[in-house]
């Protein structure tokens, strides 16, 4: 975990703020991960209006574990090295 959040830092910088229009052309994978969020928060929302505290858990831990940093970051990693400074100037 600790080294998703050095690669994101390294990635972005201390004083990263997204522009608007980056958040507004999403690539396949963005869409992709931002699909998984939703659902993500979704199943939380849902868990925590029942008190269903290990589906909250869960759907945090899957989320995070296999899409974010096993599909998402990995998937990423490798645009970021071939353009240096992609996160850090789009």
């Amino acid at each position: 975990m600790n080294d998703r959040f050095r690669f994101a830092q390294m990635q972005l910088g201390d004083d990263f703020v997204p522009a608007k229009e980056v958040l507004q052309s999403k690539t396949g994978i963005d869409k992709w991960i931002l699909s998984r969020l939703a659902d993500c928060v979704e199943t939380c929302t849902t868990g925590f209006k029942t008190y269903d505290f290990p589906a909250v858990t869960t759907a945090i831990y899957n989320f995070w574990l296999y899409e974010l940093c096993d599909v998402y970051l990995e998937t990423v990693k490798p645009v970021s090295s071939a353009c240096g400074t992609c996160f850090a100037t789009a």
